[in-house]
């Protein structure tokens, strides 16, 4: 993969050093607390561990909330956080290291680098066995998205785990052509760490099996190991995540049209469609299945992202899944490139008006290597909420969130894997649009570090 970069291309060698440039300055500087919260009931498993009360867990993190939380993922994300942090725990329990040591603090947001870089590998595996051309540029638009460095590097999310882990099953599906069994375990694993891997499972489902006794026998079998994986700890996580589940499912139906009976819910609406399409889609062979499969997952993450109150870091798990589609058409690449900066640019900006606490917030340089040098709290704008309004710009933020929504829209009806393509005469301006994107993309990567820097200092 790495010679991919280094083949003999002046212009991919600066861009990818310029982005690992910035890569690094976000890891060592951007914190967000959300992580501080599973790092620490990490550590409080391998306490269970040790003292025999491993089934105990939620109920000591609800003795020992952590920002007033408790424990609300299933079992798999602590396990995987607690084996990597396994050296923090030494540190910490048998050293006696404060929980907050900047170098341990490194390290456990280290987790969310890994898994990224195993990601981007994982995405390369897929598009050579499915016969992709423009391979590096793939990964570049991919390691450079805002929609994956600010989540990742910049807030620390770690939805980036179970990205891995459908990556690593869509690419099985890939090599053994068929729901084998080992791409039911990865689904299955994936759908543990966190639930949202279910809908990319759903919609391979359907687009490969029709008979369906056998959709609903996969998806037991998707679902079978965070069952298995929870009912030891039922009880507790049950308390502990009420509150956090109901919340998400009121999301899910909150957005609504006026229907005869009643209000009709938009996202179930939406996703109702979307599964029905892949149930009736019929696939030419593997490399026209991946773009199917692709396609409707990523139509599926712009309908949530368009109709539901999500996280911003969440954004995340959209990426993997539109990459494909914008280098798929070569006759597109330009109005593809333009789009998908414009809908980076504009969905940042608004979830960062909305979730102030988030995306470019004054305190987001507090917490890591910088936490030494002062930022001006209480002095100027605290987060981009205040800039915007500052600058009266907050009534246009819904319009703002639509353009992000309509570019969205666009780039799937002309990028969709049923509507015949050619290649031929647009070479010179792939060549074009590639060199200019790449500029163009590290400058909104190093503009959101630069706006963040203002805003605390």
């Amino acid at each position: 993969m790495l010679q991919l970069i280094w083949k003999n291309n002046r212009l991919r060698l600066i861009t990818w050093g310029a982005l690992v440039v910035l890569a690094v300055v976000y890891f060592l500087g951007l914190y967000y607390t959300d992580i501080y919260i599973t790092y620490s009931q990490s550590l409080m498993l391998l306490d269970c561990l040790k003292e025999g009360e491993l089934f105990e867990f939620y109920e000591k993190t609800i003795q020992n909330p952590v920002y007033g939380i408790g424990a609300c993922y299933f079992i798999p994300i602590y396990v995987i956080f607690a084996i990597w942090n396994l050296p923090v725990w030494i540190a910490t329990r048998l050293l006696g290291i404060g929980i907050d040591n900047v170098l341990l603090l490194l390290w456990s947001k280290g987790i969310v680098v890994f898994f990224t870089v195993l990601s981007i590998w994982m995405l390369y595996r897929i598009l050579v066995k499915t016969n992709y051309r423009h391979l590096e540029y793939a990964l570049f638009l991919f390691a450079s998205s805002l929609f994956l460095i600010v989540p990742a590097f910049a807030v620390a999310q770690y939805d980036i785990i179970h990205i891995f882990f459908t990556l690593w099953g869509i690419y099985l599906y890939i090599v053994d052509e068929k729901m084998s069994w080992r791409v039911l375990v990865l689904f299955s694993v994936a759908i543990s760490i966190k639930l949202f891997s279910f809908f990319p499972f759903v919609i391979l489902v359907l687009l490969s099996e029709k008979r369906i006794r056998y959709i609903i026998q996969y998806l037991i079998c998707g679902m079978l190991f965070s069952i298995v994986t929870i009912l030891p700890w039922y009880k507790g996580y049950k308390i502990v995540s009420k509150g956090f589940n109901d919340t998400m499912l009121d999301n899910l139906f909150e957005k609504t049209l006026p229907g005869g009976l009643g209000d009709v819910s938009i996202f179930i609406f939406g996703f109702c469609i979307i599964l029905f399409v892949a149930y009736l889609s019929e696939s030419r062979d593997i490399k026209h299945f991946y773009r199917c499969m692709t396609w409707l997952t990523a139509a599926f993450f712009t309908l949530f992202f368009a109709t539901v109150h999500a996280h911003p870091y969440w954004i995340v798990m959209l990426i993997p899944f539109l990459i494909p589609v914008l280098i798929e058409k070569s006759e597109n690449i330009k109005i593809n490139m333009i789009l998908e900066i414009i809908a980076e640019g504009t969905i940042i900006l608004s979830q960062g008006f909305y979730f102030p606490w988030v995306y470019f917030y004054e305190q987001s340089f507090s917490y890591l290597i910088f936490s030494n040098t002062e930022v001006k709290l209480g002095q100027g704008a605290v987060d981009i909420t205040d800039v915007i309004n500052f600058l009266g710009m907050s009534s246009y933020m819904p319009g703002i969130y639509a353009v992000f929504i309509v570019c969205m829209v666009f780039l799937l009806i002309i990028n969709n894997p049923w509507k015949p393509y050619s290649v031929k005469g647009v070479c010179a301006e792939e060549a074009c649009v590639e060199n200019v994107s790449r500029f163009v993309r590290i400058g909104l990567v190093a503009l959101y570090l630069l706006v963040t820097y203002m805003i605390a200092y």
